[in-house]
């Protein structure tokens, strides 16, 4: 399974992908959220992960 995340929080950035790499999941994280819509358009994520909070 294949999952995107936008820039999130400090607390989560690394440990959130790390944690779900480590279940065998592919991570991808991007920096911004205009960086995310460009991978969304490009690759095919079952999963998108999105912190409502990230400014």
């Amino acid at each position: 399974m294949s999952c995107l995340s936008p820039k999130t929080n400090r607390r989560w950035r690394g440990s959130l992908p790390r944690g779900l790499r480590e279940q065998t999941y592919a991570v991808d994280v991007a920096r911004t959220a205009l960086e995310a819509l460009s991978q969304a358009q490009v690759d095919d994520y079952d999963l998108f992960i999105l912190d409502k909070s990230s400014q």
